[in-house]
Formats: C-alpha cells, structure tokens, sequence
C-alpha cells in the first residue's frame, strides 16, 4: 500500500504487535511475557528497564526498540516530490509496508493507530490506509499498530476467547508511544492515539490508568481519540471510560450502534469533558457501529450468541469526525 501525501514530515510504519492469551480481559501477567512484546526490524536499536513496582512493565520485562534514523538515511531515495522512500523490508515474515519521510524544519505531531478486534485484513486495510491518508496530508507522523498478526491470532472479538487482554494492549501503547517520542523529527509533546472499536477502547484505558504511580515515568500519549468503542464489556464488570482518567478523550459515538451501544459512555464522556479539557465527546444520530468503514459497508456480523450488526458507511459522520479529531489533536499545539 503506497501512500501519497503532501504533508511536512512523514513516517509511515506498520508495527507488529501481539498478546496474551487469557480468559480475563484485565488479569493475566503470564501473557505479558517478553517472547510478546512488539517486534521491530534488525536495524532498531534496543532500549529497556522501565521503572515501577508490581507494573505491567515489570512483569513483562519491557523491551522495546527505536528506529536508528542515520541508519535509515544511508539507505533513502527521494523522488520527484522530495518524499524519501524505503520500501518493503521483511522482517520476521512481516512486511514494514514502506516508511515515508518528508523533511521540515519543524518536529512534527504523531498519531498511533488503532485497530479494531478484528485486527487488519483485507477489509480493514482499505480504512487504515484512508486514514493514514488523511492524518499524513494534515501534517502528521503515522504509526499503524497491528497487535494480532505477529502474535499468530486472527481476532480479539469474541468473549471470553480473545486472546490479547487488554494490559497487553495499553502496553503496546505505551511502548509505540516511546519508540515514537526518540525520533528526532517527532514532536514528543504530540503523540496521540486514534482508536477503533476495540482500539477506542485501548484508547480509554490507556486514559484511565496512566497516572498510576508505576507509569509516572512512563513516556503517554497527550490525548486519545475513540470511534465506536464500548465502555462496559459485557460480563467483564469493567468500564473503559470512568471520567477519571488523566489523558484528554474524545469520544464519538453512533447512536444506532447495537454492537458497542453509546448508552454505557455517555456519563464518563461528560465527566471528563468537565474535568479535563480539551476533552470531548459527541453521538452521530442513527450511524451504526464502524460509520467510517468503507471497506466494510453492508457488512454483517455475526456473533457466537448469534445477534448480527450490520455496518453501514456513512460519508458525512466520516467527514464530520476527520474535523472533530483534527480541531482535538490541534488543541495541543500550544501546549506544553
């Protein structure tokens, strides 16, 4: 997948990520073994020892890496545009699809996307690659993060079986997050989240536990963006979205989504647009769940107790939330 852009500075980069397998969503140390953290082409250089007590960083044993930047110099092209090119180095049977990178005087904001529990197929692609797109083309650095794949799963959606849990997924988030903030040429003070579905709800719980004391030193994102996450997981006693968290969320909703229904959000939304601004939420009346989806337009799911949502794209909720997420990330820019 080739991105055009007409952005400042660019880095476009697929990462593997993975995760446990457990029967708790919340609970499960084992699963944050180190043979699980995200894995990073031969020419990053590694960085470790992440301080806390009894953390998910402790347990884990956190490794994660940082892309040499010289290195990648000695190996760029430019093209007509000025837009240096690296293409397709595979790594461990996963492909780092390509990195752009346009120079500019400026560092530039970052944004980590985040997928939903189906992980990235065929489908999904067409709808990261859009908003890869469009986030590049406003000014920004892209991660695409993949937390199945490399770990060997196909889907993190159904009930008790999903196998990544959900520290697993805040971890990986914290760990794009610093990976991201040692490039040179990115605004550390501007590294944000966008989140789908499951990814939202990454998102909020990323929000909700990073003032714990063990992440006090922990690089975060400055604020995270959710589309259609769910804020009370069925049977899991849990809420994703307390109003308590200590990252600013904005948090968009459709009001006909029968697959992560807006009603359980709507009370911490609120709570955290009070309390900690520029926080925001908002409900596209009658969009279904994935309005953005073009890829997946008409399509219907089927779950293992046999309800189906059916997924329906809608072009002016999707052009109204690329307004939305800009004016929320551009909140930041004059702030230290």
């Amino acid at each position: 997948m080739r991105i055009q852009t007409i952005s400042k500075f660019i880095v476009y980069v697929t990462l593997i990520a993975a995760c446990p397998s457990a029967m708790a969503w919340f609970t499960s140390p084992s699963s944050l073994s180190p043979e699980n953290d995200l894995k990073f082409p031969t020419e990053l250089q590694e960085f470790s020892g992440y301080p806390g007590s009894n953390s998910i960083y402790d347990r884990a044993r956190s490794r994660t890496v940082v892309r040499d930047v010289k290195k990648v110099e000695e190996k760029l092209t430019t093209n007509e545009q000025g837009v240096v090119t690296v293409i397709s180095t595979e790594v461990m049977d996963t492909v780092i699809e390509e990195i752009l990178i346009k120079y500019a005087s400026e560092k530039a904001p970052a944004v980590i996307l985040l997928h939903a529990c189906g992980g990235i197929t065929g489908r999904t692609i067409v709808d990261l690659g859009r908003w890869t797109r469009f986030l590049t083309e406003n000014g920004f650095v892209v991660l695409v993060m993949n937390h199945l794949s490399k770990r060997g799963e196909k889907t993190n959606c159904h009930g008790k079986s999903r196998p990544v849990n959900v520290d697993r997924l805040a971890k990986d988030v914290f760990d794009a997050t610093e990976a991201l903030s040692k490039i040179p040429t990115v605004d550390s003070q501007r590294i944000f989240t966008l989140g789908f579905s499951m990814g939202a709800i990454t998102g909020a719980y990323v929000s909700d536990i990073a003032d714990r004391s063990e992440f006090k030193d922990i690089k975060k994102p400055r604020g995270v963006v959710g589309l259609y996450g769910g804020c009370a997981w069925s049977g899991s006693g849990e809420s994703y979205l307390n109003g308590d968290g200590s990252i600013p969320v904005l948090w968009l909703m459709g009001g006909a989504d029968t697959e992560t229904a807006p009603q359980p959000c709507i009370s911490g939304a609120k709570q955290m647009k009070e309390r900690l601004p520029p926080s925001d939420w908002h409900i596209y009346d009658g969009m279904t769940h994935c309005w953005d989806c073009q890829g997946l337009n008409g399509y219907t799911q089927v779950t293992p107790g046999g309800y189906k949502h059916t997924y329906i794209y809608n072009e002016a909720a999707t052009r109204d939330s690329e307004r939305r997420i800009l004016e929320f990330y551009r909140r930041f820019e004059h702030v230290n």
